[in-house]
């Protein structure tokens, strides 16, 4: 066996000799079949580079100024005769394993390439060998099988009828270069004492040393030999047995110590050579014995047992199915991505029984990764209370719950006692790791209370607006005759919603910027408006990084999803996928990331460039970007500034302008400050300092605490109010209403 049986010649064509010795070997006459598709692989390869782009593929790009008649390789297959031009060996990689992505990263790749793995056997081991290369999982193969193709080893091994005959190492280095020809691979002609150490070691003609031994080996002293030197080197073993998708892993390389085998058979001297018809009487029955002891006669299938009864008088030898070649082959792929990659693989054995799971009854399957529980908790909520309260003091609740909160968290409660309404944080429903001090709470607090003295004045009544210093109790609210001219307000309040559909960019009028601000100003908050188109598009992106990195955090996910609601519009807290004005496809892609392990590969990955998208598209559309600040940081400020968002909000709805918060960046940016940015990692924290930066280039830092960001765009030239957009439900006033003074209050 020389290489030249089973190795392609490999052409570079902007070498002055390898051209020269193309031409030769093309008019020798041994070319017997030619391909050349490289320009379509250079488009291919430049689609894959930009996915989604709509454009000519750059194919200029790739090449760089290189000739395309000087571009690529040209490979010689000798045993088909078959001349192939194909991209160099970088670029034919990654566009080969392109499809890899993201189960395998582009920096996992990259180990993977450096990784070199020994296979002794070629019968399960070709399937190893194949499915292997194929995923891209090794940079170098070493194949070593003393044996030849045979007709009865056609059941498992894919190969034609005219390669009986043929060496197995040979036939599985063929194939393999025949999908990949820069694949590193060496071949012997089988294992034994005299060369087991250069099959472990490598050299100057077989390669680098093997970071893992697989074993697929007939010979029972092949496999100890194998197991004695591969533990004094420190490499693993891995075995696959193909009866019950057997495979066992021996972690020499962290177990220096480990027993052969787990111990099952102990460090056997001699078992004889050959596989197990091999030899005398004596011979094959302590094989037999040794065999099933290593492989635990409780354990193997029942197939299998009963051909342990029949070996050598009604079969020949170990029975194998193709199905459970080609199990075989991807479980020890899997198993060697994941050692090379570093990821958990402790010694022992796994089972991937598929006889006996497809012979099971149809089950409903064990969800992947089930999606983090549903938030907020009920908190003091109940379903509705009976006591006697006045309509008028349900009239004005069933107002003060109309108002915004993050993730329609609705962090109230309301008591009726002592005369007045009491206004109550629900803290249990107001939890959030980006609202550590209940700031977001107290806006939405403040919105409510703004609610109570619009609907109020609706009746023609003045609405008095009490702080009160109990930890949790926010406000006291009395009610008398008198109010002023009603300011339409309550109009508003009605169909206030969150109008998250794209829209049409169009400038705000001078007079409608002066609106919003003086309104803003009503209970001393500060607004600013960022108009320019240039700077909305760069606020478009560092809200999208930071709605990708809320995404894709662990900790901020886990809140996130919970707020959502992916079952029909019906909760009447959370917010349902049916409000969010999602494009097509992008409600499916939620419900992926919704998965912990999906977003944590996401993370992992560097990938979630998605998620920036909606940010982009909503900045699109944008008519101005607002931020509104409040005065200072106490929780008097910050209700206050709750009452001036909701005034805003109110008073934008009456000019014709749709407001859709995005306030996820700035309560991202203050966590940077405290306690709370130990919840990100050092790239996310470098992130974040970066887009804040950023954001503070376009929208100057007011001199008190930023409240709220949010997103204004004409509601499609529609009437003011007449906008279609689905609006997130409510609980329901009762459930949030309790007769009498509230916890904590001196007379309750």
């Amino acid at each position: 066996m020389t290489a030249t049986s089973w190795r392609p010649t490999v052409f570079d064509p902007a070498d002055a000799e390898d051209r020269r010795q193309l031409d030769d070997l093309v008019s020798s006459g041994r070319v017997w079949e030619t391909s050349d598709t490289l320009q379509a692989q250079l488009r291919d390869l430049a689609k894959a580079r930009c996915p989604g782009n709509d454009q000519a593929p750059d194919v200029d790009g790739i090449l760089a100024g290189v000739p395309l008649s000087e571009y690529g390789r040209w490979v010689y297959y000798p045993w088909s005769g078959r001349l192939v031009r194909l991209l160099p060996p970088d670029r034919f990689r990654e566009l080969r394993l392109d499809r890899n992505r993201p189960k395998v990263a582009p920096a996992e790749m990259d180990r993977l390439a450096e990784f070199t793995v020994g296979i002794a056997g070629l019968s399960v081991g070709n399937a190893v060998a194949l499915t292997l290369a194929l995923e891209g999982s090794v940079g170098h193969l070493r194949l070593a099988d003393f044996d030849t193709l045979g007709l009865s080893n056609m059941n498992r091994i894919r190969a034609g009828v005219h390669d009986i005959g043929r060496p197995k190492t040979v036939l599985a280095a063929r194939q393999i270069a025949e999908f990949d020809p820069y694949l590193g691979i060496s071949v012997l002609d089988g294992i034994g004492p005299e060369n087991v150490e250069e099959f472990l070691l490598g050299g100057p003609d077989l390669g680098p040393p093997l970071d893992a031994v697989i074993d697929e080996c007939d010979s029972l002293n092949v496999k100890f030999l194998l197991r004695r030197r591969a533990r004094s080197h420190g490499l693993p073993v891995l075995m696959e047995t193909s009866d019950r998708g057997m495979l066992d892993v021996e972690r020499f390389d962290l177990e220096p110590a480990r027993p052969l085998f787990h111990g099952l058979t102990g460090d056997t001297a001699d078992v004889g050579d050959g596989g197990f018809g091999v030899g005398d009487d004596a011979a094959k029955a302590r094989k037999a014995a040794v065999a099933l002891r290593l492989l635990d006669e409780q354990m193997i299938s029942t197939n299998l047992a009963a051909s342990f009864v029949e070996m050598g008088s009604t079969i020949s030898s170990w029975p194998q199915l193709a199905g459970d070649v080609v199990l075989g082959g991807a479980s020890m792929t899997v198993a060697i991505r994941r050692l090379a990659l570093g990821a958990p693989m402790p010694s022992g054995r796994r089972y991937l029984d598929l006889e006996t799971k497809v012979s099971e009854s149809a089950a409903s399957p064990v969800p992947q990764s089930a999606r983090p529980e549903a938030r907020p908790r009920p908190g003091l909520a109940h379903a509705g209370s009976t006591a006697p309260v006045p309509e008028l003091v349900r009239y004005l609740v069933d107002h003060a719950v109309l108002a915004p909160s993050g993730g329609n968290s609705q962090p109230w409660h309301f008591y009726w006692g002592d005369d007045r309404i009491w206004v109550v944080h629900d803290r249990e429903r107001g939890q959030n790791l980006m609202d550590p001090h209940a700031r977001a709470a107290r806006l939405a607090l403040g919105a409510a209370v703004e609610n109570v003295v619009i609907a109020a004045a609706a009746r023609g009544l003045a609405a008095t607006v009490e702080l009160f210093p109990l930890p949790d109790v926010v406000a006291a609210i009395t009610t008398q005759p008198g109010a002023s001219t009603p300011d339409g307000f309550v109009v508003a309040l009605r169909h206030r919603r969150t109008h998250r559909a794209p829209g049409t960019r169009s400038a705000l009028t001078a007079e409608e910027v002066a609106e919003l601000t003086a309104t803003a100003r009503h209970h001393g908050a500060r607004l600013d408006l960022c108009l320019r188109p240039d700077e909305l598009d760069e606020l478009g992106r560092i809200v999208g990084a930071c709605d990708r990195i809320r995404f894709l955090n662990p900790h901020l996910h886990r809140e996130l999803v919970g707020e959502l609601r992916f079952g029909p519009a019906e909760a009447r807290d959370g917010i349902a996928l049916s409000t969010l004005a999602l494009p097509p496809g992008s409600e499916e892609a939620i419900r992926l990331i919704a998965r912990p392990d999906v977003a944590a590969r996401l993370r992992q990955l560097g990938g979630g460039a998605r998620l920036e998208e909606g940010a982009h598209d909503a900045l699109d559309g944008a008519s101005a970007m607002v931020l509104l600040s409040v005065g200072e940081d106490t929780p008097e400020s910050w209700l206050a500034g709750g009452r001036a968002m909701q005034r805003t909000w109110l008073r934008a709805e009456q000019l014709g302008l749709g407001l859709h918060p995005m306030t996820s960046a700035i309560y991202l940016f203050d966590m940077l400050d405290g306690p709370p940015a130990a919840i990100f990692n050092a790239a996310e924290t470098a992130e974040l300092h970066e887009l804040r930066t950023r954001f503070h280039q376009v929208m100057p830092k007011p001199d008190g605490p930023m409240a709220l960001l949010s997103r204004l765009t004409r509601t499609s030239g529609q009437p003011p109010l007449a906008d279609a957009s689905v609006r997130s439900l409510r609980l329901p006033g009762a459930s949030v209403l309790t007769a009498g003074l509230p916890p904590g209050h001196p007379g309750a």
